[in-house]
């Protein structure tokens, strides 16, 4: 991964929210949820913002303790697992390729969590309200359909 690569919530496919610092993510089409905690939280809000994957490593290795080849490893290992989870996508530029988009806003320095060791950067992964969520209905709502009705189920009017 580039370190000019930047990357947003893979919506509508994915929605997110905060709450007391643990970020919640839910893939609604396999109704799996994950959630983000302490510095995995932090490094996740950085790239949802748009900062560049440069900027969060700078960003991290300038207020936690630690090496900056540690940091930039676990954060780069940490975007790529989210990645190929499916919950963020690299943003593409004008002409549509995907890759660094430029950017004149100065990284800001994470401000959550107290300084120290960086810590797990740790994506918790659920499955166990998966037909709850595949069974909401927001997924598939037409005016003729009905609640609720499982995403693909013709046989509820």
């Amino acid at each position: 991964m580039d370190a000019g690569m930047r990357f947003r919530v893979n919506a509508p496919q994915v929605v997110h929210q905060t709450l007391d610092g643990e970020v919640v993510l839910i893939q609604l089409a396999s109704g799996i949820y994950y959630s983000l905690r302490g510095a995995a939280a932090e490094v996740f809000g950085r790239l949802e913002r748009g900062d560049s994957l440069g900027d969060v490593v700078a960003g991290t290795v300038a207020h936690r303790e630690g090496g900056p080849a540690g940091v930039e490893a676990a954060i780069r290992r940490f975007a790529e697992e989210l990645a190929a989870e499916g919950l963020i996508v690299a943003v593409e530029d004008e002409g549509g390729a995907l890759g660094p988009v430029p950017s004149d806003r100065e990284p800001a320095a994470l401000t959550l969590g107290p300084l120290g060791p960086l810590g797990p950067l740790t994506i918790e992964r659920y499955d166990d309200l998966r037909d709850l969520v595949l069974l909401d209905p927001i997924h598939e709502v037409a005016e003729s359909a009905g609640w609720p009705r499982r995403a693909g189920d013709a046989t509820r009017p």
